[in-house]
């Protein structure tokens, strides 16, 4: 495996440190929730949550599929709840309990599957359990962070 091969395989990755400051010890760069709207291939379409629309690019593409088509997601608003931290790179969908919780509650009990965590277990019964994802590039869209630049005609 030549060096690029081995940087490209530790980005797909998620390193429990790297978890646990995309899900809230990084208050310079916190997780944003969102809805899962649709997406083909390795591209994630997401709603923020009182915000813009955006996309993402996720890493394992196989069980992301296999996991927004779950019966046991977690739905906000009648959709998949997500969490995402574009700035750590990693994407959570919720799974457990059919609605969000008023108040989400984050356990940093990890399963971890060839280096790799995966899963973070349910605080508690009404709580979710959250399926991890690697993502890679920053969320585009329309929206405060994602605005274009007005041209001096425009102005």
């Amino acid at each position: 495996m030549t060096q690029r091969h081995k940087r490209a395989a530790a980005r797909d990755r998620l390193h429990l440190t790297q978890v646990k400051l995309a899900f809230g010890e990084d208050p310079e760069h916190p997780m944003r929730p969102a809805v899962f709207v649709g997406g083909e291939g390795s591209t994630v379409d997401v709603r923020y949550l009182g915000g813009p629309s955006g996309t993402v690019t996720v890493a394992d593409t196989d069980r992301f599929a296999q996991v927004v088509a779950r019966d046991d997601l977690t739905r906000y608003d009648g959709e998949p709840l997500l969490m995402i931290n574009t700035h750590h790179g990693v994407l959570g969908v919720a799974t457990g309990p059919a609605t969000a919780p008023k108040q989400l509650q984050i356990l940093f009990v990890a399963e971890i599957e060839d280096g790799s965590v995966v899963r973070l277990a349910s605080a508690g019964k009404r709580q979710p359990e959250w399926e991890l994802f690697a993502i890679s590039g920053r969320a585009t869209g329309r929206g405060s962070r994602g605005r274009r630049r007005r041209s001096a005609a425009e102005r």
